[in-house]
C-alpha cells in the first residue's frame, strides 16, 4: 500500500504540475524548439477525426506504441487505459470499463470487441492476439448508438494493417522463459509479414502469420506435468486492397486463429487439496482448442459530397473445452463445446469533414447468429445442450451541428430489433426434458454531447449515453423452462470531461469524471436443486474519474501517467448464498459489483537516443476488488512493473524485456466450490529477447 500510495502522490503531483508545464512548453514554441506535435486519427465513431477533438474517453495506441508496451494481446494493453480491467481466465475473458461487467460463464459481455469493424460475439474471442495490428482503440462509456448491443460499458476497436505501397518484408524472434518454480520454463514466439503491389496503384496483397509456443508455467504433482499450461497457438492476417478507380476501395481481410492449450491453472488455495502458487493435482489432463475465423468485405465509395461504406462480415468460432470437474486426485470431468457462426451486413453513409458546420451519418446494420452450446458435467452425470438463433436488425443515425466555430452539438439515436428461438435439452440421472422459448426485444439507444473548444488547444464536453446487454439464454445451470431465459440490462453514461494539449505537443491531458446508472442488472441467483437462475433483478450504479498525461520534456524522452478511480454499489438485489447445503436469503444493497478495481494506474518513462538505443519502464497498479457479489473473495491491489531496452539500427532491432520483474503475486479468479476456494494464478515473472528484422 505504501508504494501505491507513492504512485498515486507522483500521479497527483504530475497534474498539479500541468499549468507550469503548459506554459513553459509555449515559451518553448515560442524560443524555436522543435514542433512535436502529431495527430492521432480515431474512427471511434465510425467517421475520421482527431481523437483530441471527440467528445468522449477514447484511448488510442498505435502499431509501435503496442510493441513499445509489451502489448501482445488485449490483457496486455488494457493495463494501459484507466478504469480498463480483464478478467483473464481459463474459462472466459471478460472485459470490464468503469466497474461494469457480466456475470461469470456469460458467454456475451458489455464490452464490445471490433476487428475491421466486424463484431467478434462471443467473449471467448475478445482477448485477441495483437501481432500486426495497425491501430488499437479503447471507447469507454455506452457505443449503443453506432455499435448496438453488448457495448453498454464500452468498445475495443482493432484495425490490421492494409498492404504497403512498396514491397517490404519483416520477421520477428522472440525466445523468452517463465520464472517458474521448477526453474526457467521456455517460450518461443515468431512471426513475419511480407507485402507486395500487385498493380501499382490498383491492387495490393499483405500477409502476415505468428506462432507461440510454451511450456506454460503450471506444475501438475498428480500427474507429474510440468507443462500442465502449454500455449501452442498460430495466428495469421491476409489483407487484399483494391482501388480500381478513383474514391473506390475494396478491402478483403481475413484472420485466422487456432490455439491447443493446456488449461491446468485451477488450484485450492484452502482446504486438504489446496497446493502452492501454480501448482495443481488434477487427476484428468485439462485442454481447450480454439479455432476462428474473422472474414470481411469493405466497400468504400468517395463521391465527394458524401462517403457510403458497406461492411460484410463473417465469423466462426469453435471451442473444444475438457476440464477436471474438482481439481483434484479425485475422477471427474467437465466439458464445454461451443461453436458460434454469424453472418453481418452493415451499410453507412457519412458526410461532412471535421471542421465543417453539419456532420451527418446514417446507417442500416443486421445480422444472423447460430449458437450451440454443450455444458456436460460428467462427474454428476448433468447434460445441457443449448441451441440459440438469434436474428438482428437495426437503423442509426448521428449528426454534429457547430452553430458557432467552437461549439459543437452532437445527437444519435438507433433503434436495434432482436429475435431469438433459442431450446435446452436437460438431461440427468432421472431422465432428458426439452425446453422452448423465444425472445423479442426492440431497444432504443440515443447519445447527445455538447463540445466546446476553449482554445484550439483545450476542449470541455458534457455527454449522456444509453447501453445495453443483450438477454439470452441460461446454458450453464437451467433445469426448467423457468430458469431458461433472462432478459437485457441496460445503462445510462453520464460525462464531463476536457482534453488538453500544448502548443508544441509536449503535453498533453485527458481527464473526465463519469457517473453510471445501470438497471435490470443481469444477476446470478443459487436456487433448490443445485441450479442458477440468472434475474434481472439488480440496480447498481458506477462514479468515478480518470486521467492521463503525456510529457515530452525533450527530445527522445517521454512520460506517461494514467489514473482511474471507480466506485461501485449495488443499490438494490436481494438473492440468496450458500451456507453448506442450505440456501439463505442476502441482501447485497450496498455491496460492491464484482471485477471492478477501486482503482487502476500505470506510471511510464521511455528513452530513444538518436544512435538508436531506447529504454522503458511501466509500473502498472490495480486497487483491491472482489470476486464475488456477496463481497467474499477479494483480491488485495497489486502492482506490476515491465522493462524493455534495446536498440535500432537501419532495417535491425533488438530489445531485451522483462514483464512482471519482481514477480507479483495475484490473482486472476476466485469462486467458492466444495466448501473450499478455488482460484487461478496470474502468470509469474517472465523475460525474453526479441529481434526484428525488417527489409
Amino acid at each position: 500500500m505504501k508504494l501505491e500510495r507513492q504512485i498515486i502522490a507522483i500521479l497527483l503531483a504530475t497534474a498539479c504540475t500541468i499549468p507550469y508545464v503548459a506554459t513553459a512548453s509555449a515559451q518553448n514554441s515560442q524560443n524555436g524548439t522543435v514542433d512535436l506535435s502529431t495527430i492521432v486519427i480515431s474512427t471511434s465513431r465510425k467517421w475520421e477525426e482527431d481523437v483530441r477533438r471527440i467528445p468522449g474517453s477514447v484511448d488510442v495506441f498505435s502499431r509501435a506504441e503496442l510493441e513499445d508496451v509489451l502489448a501482445d494481446d488485449i490483457e496486455d494493453a488494457i493495463q494501459f487505459s484507466p478504469n480498463a480491467h480483464i478478467k483473464e481466465t481459463n474459462a472466459e475473458s471478460l472485459i470490464v470499463i468503469r466497474g461494469i461487467g457480466s456475470y461469470d460463464t456469460a458467454i456475451y459481455g458489455p464490452v464490445g470487441v471490433f476487428l475491421n469493424d466486424i463484431a467478434l460475439p462471443v467473449n471467448f474471442m475478445h482477448n485477441v492476439n495483437l501481432f500486426d495490428v495497425d491501430r488499437l482503440e479503447i471507447l469507454k462509456g455506452p457505443q449503443g448508438t453506432v455499435y448496438g448491443r453488448n457495448t453498454e460499458a464500452g468498445a475495443i476497436k482493432i484495425t490490421t494493417r492494409k498492404p504497403d505501397d512498396l514491397p517490404t518484408a519483416a520477421i520477428m524472434v522472440e525466445p523468452s522463459y517463465y520464472d517458474a518454480n521448477r526453474g526457467n520454463r521456455p517460450s518461443l514466439r515468431a512471426g513475419g509479414r511480407v507485402s507486395v503491389p500487385i498493380v501499382d496503384g490498383k491492387a495490393g496483397l499483405s500477409v502476415s502469420g505468428q506462432i507461440v509456443s510454451s511450456d506454460g508455467y503450471v506444475n501438475n504433482l498428480t500427474l507429474n506435468d510440468s507443462n500442465a499450461a502449454e500455449i501452442n497457438a498460430a495466428d495469421t492476417h491476409t489483407n487484399l486492397v483494391l482501388t480500381p478507380t478513383q474514391g473506390l476501395e475494396i478491402s478483403l481481410a481475413h484472420t485466422f486463429h487456432r490455439a491447443e492449450n493446456g488449461k491446468d491453472y485451477f488450484r485450492f488455495q484452502s482446504g486438504p487439496a489446496a497446493t502452492a502458487r501454480h501448482v495443481v493435482t488434477h487427476d484428468q489432463v485439462s485442454v481447450q482448442n480454439d479455432l476462428a475465423h474473422v472474414g470481411g468485405a469493405t466497400v468504400t465509395y468517395d463521391a465527394g459530397a458524401f462517403e457510403v461504406t458497406s461492411i460484410t462480415g463473417l465469423t466462426s468460432f469453435d471451442r473444444d473445452f475438457v476440464l477436471d470437474f474438482n481439481s483434484t486426485p479425485f475422477p471427474g470431468v467437465t466439458r464445454f463445446d461451443l461453436s458460434d457462426d454469424t453472418v453481418s451486413q452493415e451499410v453507412r453513409v457519412t458526410g461532412g469533414e471535421q471542421d465543417d458546420p453539419f456532420r451527418w451519418l446514417f446507417g442500416v446494420y443486421g445480422f444472423q447468429e447460430k449458437l450451440d452450446v454443450l455444458f456436460d458435467l460428467a462427474a454428476i452425470g448433468v447434460s445441457r445442450d443449448t441451441v440459440v438463433d438469434t436474428d438482428g436488425l437495426a437503423f442509426f443515425g448521428q449528426t454534429t451541428v457547430s452553430p458557432f466555430t467552437r461549439l459543437h452539438v452532437t445527437g444519435g439515436l438507433r433503434y436495434e430489433h432482436l429475435d431469438l428461438d433459442g431450446s435446452m435439452r436437460f438431461s440427468n440421472f432421472f431422465g432428458t426434458s426439452a425446453f422452448t422459448e423465444d425472445l423479442s426485444y426492440n431497444t432504443w439507444l440515443p447519445k447527445a454531447s455538447i463540445s466546446y473548444d476553449v482554445t484550439d488547444n483545450a476542449m470541455v464536453y458534457v455527454s449522456a449515453s444509453r447501453g445495453y446487454l443483450a438477454g439470452g439464454y441460461n446454458y450453464s445451470f437451467a433445469n426448467s423452462l423457468e430458469t431458461l431465459t433472462y432478459g437485457p440490462e441496460f445503462t445510462w453514461n453520464y460525462e464531463l470531461g476536457i482534453k488538453k494539449t500544448s502548443n508544441d505537443g509536449r503535453l498533453s491531458l485527458d481527464a473526465a469524471l463519469f457517473y453510471i446508472d445501470a438497471k435490470d442488472k443481469q444477476v446470478t441467483e443459487l436456487i433448490p436443486g443445485g441450479a442458477q437462475r440468472i434475474s434481472n433483478a439488480a440496480k447498481a450504479h458506477s462514479q468515478g474519474g480518470e486521467i492521463s498525461l503525456t510529457l515530452k520534456p525533450k527530445e527522445g524522452l517521454a512520460l506517461f501517467s494514467g489514473l482511474g478511480f471507480t466506485q461501485t454499489r449495488i443499490d438494490e438485489f436481494i438473492g440468496t448464498i450458500a451456507n453448506g447445503p442450505v440456501l439463505l436469503p442476502f441482501n447485497f444493497k450496498g455491496k460492491k459489483l464484482p471485477n471492478a478495481p477501486e482503482f487502476t494506474y500505470n506510471l511510464g518513462a521511455e528513452y530513444t537516443s538518436h544512435s538508436g538505443w531506447f529504454g522503458r519502464v511501466d509500473v502498472l497498479g490495480t486497487g483491491e476488488f472482489y470476486f464475488d457479489p456477496a463481497n467474499t473473495l477479494k483480491q488485495d491491489s497489486y502492482v506490476v512493473t515491465n522493462v524493455q531496452a534495446g536498440r535500432k539500427w537501419k532495417g535491425l532491432e533488438v530489445a531485451l524485456w522483462s514483464k512482471n520483474v519482481f514477480d507479483e503475486a495475484y490473482l486472476t479468479s476466485a469462486v467458492n466450490f466444495l466448501g473450499s476456494v478455488l482460484v487461478e494464478d496470474a502468470a509469474p515473472r517472465s523475460f525474453g529477447i526479441r529481434t526484428t528484422a525488417r527489409w
